[in-house]
This record gives C-alpha cells, structure tokens and sequence, in this order.
C-alpha cells in the first residue's frame, strides 16, 4: 500500500525509508498482542499476593517470611535460567538447524505464563483443603490479621519461578524484536511501544478484576477476602485468556517476515562490515545490535534461516 511512496515507483521518499515505516507497522501488531502477557504478569502483585497473604509464612523458630519476599524466587529463576538458555537451549537448537526466533521465543513466554496461572489455580485449590474454616490459623501480616491455611506459603515458588521463565522468553525478547526489526532511527519508538505495552498490562489486569469481581458479585471470584471467593476460577480465566492470547499470536506470527535490518540504511552509507552477504543476509561482522544480545554468534540463524524460508 506504501509502495506508491517509494522513490522506485514515483513517490516522493527514499526506498530504505518507506521500507523502514513499513516494517514499524507490522511489528505494531505484536505490542498488543504482549499486552495480555503483562496482565498475566502483574499478578505477581494481585492474586499470588493476595494468595500469600492467606498461606502459611513461618519458617519455624519463630521466623515468618514477608508474603512479598516470593517474588524473590521470579529473580532466582531469571537467573539461574539465562545462562542454560544463553548457553545450552538455544546454541542447541541452532546446531539441529531450527533455530529459536523472535517470535518462537515470545510464544514460548506466553506458555510459560499459562502454566504458571493454572498452577497458581491448582495452589488455590489446595490452599482451601488446608483451611480450617471453624478454626483458622491466624497470622499478623503488615498489622493485619489474616485467616490462614496451614499450607506452606512456599508451595508458590513454582507459580513465581514459571513466571521468571516467561520474562526471559518474552519480556527480553520483545526488546530485542523491536531493536533488530525496525530502522535506526525509529528503534527508540518501536521499543518504547512495547514497554508502554507492560503498562497497559497492568491496568488491563485491574480492569478484568474489576470487571470480574462486580460479574460474579453473587458467587464471586475476586473479593477482598478471598477465603469467601472462588479466586482459582479467576486464575483459570486469565490462563484461558493468555491461551487465547498465544493462539492469536501464533496466526499472526505465521504471516510475520522477518525484516533485513541493513536494507533500512542506503547502500552507499552501509560500511564495508556492515554489507551483507551474498545470500542477502546481514553479514556476521556486523555491529551487534544486529544480533541477539544473548547470543550474538547465532542471531543471524535466529533471524533469517540458511534456507531463507521465512521463520515463525
């Protein structure tokens, strides 16, 4: 539809231009579609607190763990996962030939999410058999008391870790994705765009509790105590909905083509180790932010494939 705006066809502006705004707009889709990620994200705050709150934090001898402090464990897992992903998972997938692109790494992220909602689910159900609803255990938390199971607030480490594992997938990656598929001069916008995305995650995530919490007013699903909700259906909903989100990600990303960052720059302005090769990929001398920031020596694979097939 821009073609017409090309110097080569009549237009008024330089090919490398137009070919640069063009591939912005293609890449727009995907700050939307990340925003559901980021809903699933925030939790972290919301539900898995609130699920903290009402789990049992001592440590024996008297010792009790901040029902904040499991967010800890999202850290821990980012990073003791980076370096078996740097160094293992995705040299390993290079050397069978299918590499693991942007996209496919972003996909992999919003798995990771799912997963980690449906465990939080299963823990809430759980959570509830252990509640002693006649006589509760009873927990001062930030000066509140709170009605606890006896269950182990530790229990939600593997909710927490899944959730560190989607960030290494997705919220690096997006950065990346951005960086690499848009033009010098319109890489701050496109990135800028999918961090703004993580803020609209986090209202989107209050208004579907907000939304949630007047739907199921008689029987509810979200309240502020949620010993007297359903909140494991609220989890299973915002797990559906992340699914949802990754299947329409999916059709989207099949139709993506990945972008040549050299062919957003004239020829005549592109240094001798910037050029690329003669299969028109991007020349493995070119400056790094060419590259994957986590595997530079692979990016080009994880860009464009030897066979030049175009990659999810």
């Amino acid at each position: 539809m821009l073609s017409s705006a090309k110097r080569s066809h009549g237009g008024d502006f330089e090919d490398h231009l137009v070919d640069g705004v063009v591939s912005v707009i293609k890449v727009i889709p995907f700050c939307f579609l990340v925003i559901m990620y980021w809903a699933i994200y925030s939790q972290m705050s919301n539900t898995f607190f609130a699920q903290s709150e009402r789990m049992d934090v001592s440590m024996g001898g008297g010792v009790n763990v901040p029902a904040a402090a499991l967010n800890v464990f999202n850290t821990v897992a980012i990073i003791i996962m980076i370096p078996i992903v740097d160094r293992l998972i995705y040299p390993c997938f290079n050397k069978m030939g299918k590499p693991l692109t942007y996209l496919k790494r972003i996909g992999i992220g919003f798995i990771f999410a799912t997963i980690s909602m449906i465990v939080a689910g299963i823990v809430e159900i759980s959570r509830k058999e252990y509640l002693d609803r006649a006589n509760p255990l009873v927990q001062s938390l930030g000066g509140q008391n709170f009605s606890a199971s006896t269950m182990s607030v530790f229990v939600q480490i593997p909710q927490f870790a899944l959730v560190g594992a989607s960030e290494i997938f997705t919220s690096i990656t997006t950065l990346e994705f951005a960086y690499n598929q848009a033009p010098v001069a319109m890489q701050g916008l496109l990135t800028g765009l999918f961090l703004a995305a993580s803020g609209v995650g986090n209202w989107v995530s209050t208004a579907i509790l907000a939304i949630v919490e007047s739907a199921t007013e008689g029987d509810p699903w979200w309240a502020d105590e949620i010993n007297d909700c359903k909140m494991e259906n609220l989890m299973f909903l915002l797990a559906g909905l992340m699914a949802l989100d990754f299947i329409i990600f999916c059709i989207v990303a099949h139709y993506y083509t990945y972008q040549d960052p050299a062919k957003f720059e004239k020829t005549a302005e592109v240094p001798v180790s910037e050029k690329s090769d003669t299969d028109g990929s991007p020349s493995n001398d070119a400056p790094p932010s060419y590259y994957n920031t986590f595997d530079n020596q692979h990016t080009h694979d994880a860009v464009k494939p030897s066979d030049g097939t175009t990659p999810f």
